[in-house]
């Protein structure tokens, strides 16, 4: 069966958490990444924008600016990436995460500007958890909606990151930790989705070369799998 797709669009602007003046904003040229999000023909739309609510939230706690994107932009974005919601389960490549990213070598691994989150692998995991004492079955459907979201959010910002840090590679904790349970998933709490301090350094030199691929993500033949 093939679903039909349909994509909406956004803009993640990146930019150093300093204080802005006129002369800073002019000077600065932060690197700007176009995403759109792509989502099969009925699912859920407020689903769909809690899961970028929370992708903004997640990367303004990481001193990341995230608007949504508008038509003549100065100046033009650097990069465009695609936020996938894949309505089924993850490849045999990425079992056992929510989310993955391809690596295309080109001939150095860089990552391909497509971000893959499972709304099959996110949805059980977040059903079969507990929320404030209470299952979340046990819950009325529209908080699980809401939780749902919020896991999806989590888990794409996950993603972000390794485009944006241009690495496969897994923290020992923040955002970019390999493994998250079910409760930090769905909780209001959102410490644990900060990026690490090593992380935030080198986010700054990423940013700074600006090296984004834009390649065909269909090239891509390898898989970075967060274990979330």
């Amino acid at each position: 069966m093939c679903a039909r797709l349909r994509a909406i669009g956004y803009l993640v602007a990146i930019s150093a958490a300093l204080p802005q003046t006129a002369e800073t904003v002019r000077a600065s040229a932060e690197p700007r990444v176009a995403v759109r999000v792509v989502a099969t023909t009925g699912q859920d739309d407020q689903i769909v924008a809690g899961m970028f609510r929370e992708l903004v939230s997640t990367w303004q706690r990481c001193g990341v600016t995230v608007l949504p994107y508008a038509q003549g932009l100065e100046p033009p974005p650097t990069a465009t990436v695609s936020l996938i919601l894949a309505p089924g389960w993850p490849p045999p490549e990425a079992a056992g995460g929510l989310g993955w990213i391809r690596f295309v070598l080109d001939p150095e691994s860089h990552p391909a500007p497509v971000l893959m989150v499972s709304l099959a692998a996110t949805r059980a995991l977040v059903d079969a958890s507990d929320y404030r004492g209470t299952p979340v079955a046990q819950r009325p459907s529209a908080v699980g909606r809401t939780l749902l979201a919020r896991a999806l959010g989590r888990a794409a910002a996950h993603e972000l990151g390794h485009y944006l840090l241009a690495s496969r590679a897994h923290a020992r904790r923040g955002l970019m930790r390999a493994r998250f349970n079910a409760d930090e998933l769905v909780s209001e709490d959102g410490a644990a989705f900060r990026l690490a301090d090593s992380d935030r350094q080198a986010l700054k030199i990423c940013l700074r070369e600006a090296r984004f691929l834009t390649a065909d993500a269909g090239a891509a033949p390898s898989c970075g799998v967060p274990r979330i």
